[in-house]
């Protein structure tokens, strides 16, 4: 996909081709935003624009880094055009992801701050707050892992918050993408496992980890397995050094 901009003081506007966007209709969106009950990594704004309700994300450094820098960003290639462009290029190929509105990069003296506005999704919960999923339901959402991973789509940072599921239609759909990337081919099997040992992390730091106590590994790609596999394997070594830490 191509992005166009708009120079829109003090803020460049970035936006899919195609897409019609004027600079007053940013400013009264940022003008009218209000701060949104949903909870991110960082505080989310939420208002109306072009007749959707919308969802502005700043984003900040993690870390370290948040002390020293915050949400000031430098180089090239702003993280949140990044998002933009692999949102849009995911969803022109068909996958369930929010829809990119646009992105913003205001320029400071020191580098920029950036955010993202996608379209709220109102009918979706994240797996954070179910109380269970069934075997048919992960094995779905291994499925559709596995096409996102066949389009090249490397996701270091999955985690059961960036996902979403739709209990009135019973589909998945992800949302956030930073640090993630598009290759130019389909990810092999030990980058697949890096990000299942990833996610995996994720279910059991919010006390889900149950989910998978009776799925049929045997029944998805090896690498899924691994996965689990080898993230348990490290849960059991931080477990026994914790208590060797108590003695």
């Amino acid at each position: 996909m191509s992005i166009d901009f708009l120079n829109c003081k003090p803020f460049r506007v970035f936006f899919a081709a195609g897409q019609k966007i004027l600079c007053d209709e940013v400013y009264q969106f940022l003008e009218r935003a209000t701060v949104s009950e949903l909870k991110g990594r960082n505080s989310l704004l939420e208002g109306e624009f072009q007749g959707q309700n919308c969802l502005l994300r700043r984003f900040a450094h993690g870390g370290m880094l948040r002390n020293l820098f915050r949400e000031r960003y430098i180089g090239e290639n702003p993280r949140a055009v990044r998002e933009l462009d692999i949102l849009d290029t995911l969803r022109e190929q068909g996958f369930p992801v929010v829809e990119p509105v646009f992105a913003l990069v205001e320029k400071k003296v020191l580098g920029y701050r950036q955010a993202l506005a996608t379209v709220r999704q109102s009918d979706g919960v994240d797996l954070a707050t179910l109380d269970n999923l069934s075997s048919d339901k992960l094995a779905e959402l291994v499925r559709l892992l596995e096409r996102f991973f066949d389009a090249g789509l490397y996701h270091p940072d999955l985690n059961i918050k960036n996902i979403l599921f739709k209990e009135a239609t019973g589909a998945f759909f992800l949302l956030d993408f930073d640090r993630a990337a598009l290759l130019s081919g389909p990810l092999v099997p030990m980058e697949r496992r890096r990000i299942y040992q990833r996610l995996f992390r994720s279910f059991d730091k919010l006390g889900k980890l149950q989910f998978w106590d009776h799925f049929p590994f045997e029944t998805v790609p090896v690498h899924v397995g691994e996965g689990m596999a080898r993230y348990r394997k490290i849960r059991k070594i931080r477990a026994f050094f914790w208590k060797l830490n108590q003695k």
